[in-house]
C-alpha cells in the first residue's frame, strides 16, 4: 500500500515528515495522512515517558519520568522543559553496605562514605612491650564487621636477644634459644 499526498508517494505507515503521529494509511485515506493511535512518539517534554500517538494525530504525554538514578545519595527531580537533575544529598545518613564502616553519610559527589574500622592484632613481646603483631595480616570482614587476623609466615623479632631465627608460626613470633 501507498499514499499519494501532495504529489509525493509515501509507503504504508510512513510518518508525515512534520507530524510524527500522522501516517500514510491507504485503507483510511490514500491521499492524506491519517492518525494511527498507539504508536510510540516523543511529546518533546523530558518529564514524561511512554508517550503515544492519540486518535487526533497528536502525541499524548505518557506517565511521569521518575528520573531515578538508583543512587540513594541523590535527590532526583524532573523540571518541566529541562529534564532530570540529580542533586547530591550532602550530609544525609546512608548505608554503604560495608559492616566495617561507621558514621556513613553522603558526600558532595553523591557517594556514601564512612569511617573505616581499624583492626589491629596486638601482642606482648619479651620485656612486656605491647605492639602490633607482625605475624598477622589484619583486616575487617565487610559482611560481619568482625576483625580478622590471618596468620602469615615471615621473619620477626620476639624482642628477646637470647633467641635466634625468630619466625612467625601460627600467628606468633617464635625464636630458638641461643
Amino acid at each position: 500500500g501507498f499514499c499519494l499526498i501532495a504529489e509525493e508517494c509515501y509507503f504504508q505507515l510512513q510518518p508525515n515528515p512534520g507530524y510524527p503521529c500522522l501516517f500514510c494509511v491507504p485503507n483510511v485515506d490514500p491521499t492524506g495522512f491519517s492518525a494511527y493511535p498507539g504508536v510510540p512518539c516523543d511529546d518533546g517534554e523530558p518529564c514524561t515517558e511512554g508517550d503515544v500517538c492519540g486518535e487526533t494525530g497528536v502525541c499524548l504525554p505518557g506517565g511521569p519520568n521518575p528520573c531515578n538514578d538508583e543512587i540513594f545519595c541523590t535527590i532526583d527531580r524532573c523540571t518541566k522543559g529541562v529534564g532530570c537533575t540529580h542533586t547530591p544529598r550532602t550530609g544525609a545518613e546512608c548505608d554503604d553496605g560495608d559492616a566495617c564502616t561507621s558514621g556513613t553519610t553522603c558526600n558532595a559527589q553523591s557517594e556514601c562514605i564512612g569511617i573505616a574500622k581499624t583492626c589491629t592484632d596486638y601482642h606482648t613481646i619479651y620485656g612486656g612491650i605491647t605492639q602490633p603483631n607482625p605475624c598477622t595480616d589484619d583486616s575487617c570482614d565487610p559482611f560481619t564487621g568482625n576483625c580478622v587476623f590471618t596468620p602469615i609466615e615471615k621473619a620477626c623479632s620476639d624482642g628477646n636477644a637470647c633467641t635466634l631465627s625468630d619466625t612467625c608460626v601460627a600467628g606468633q613470633c617464635v625464636g630458638t634459644r641461643n
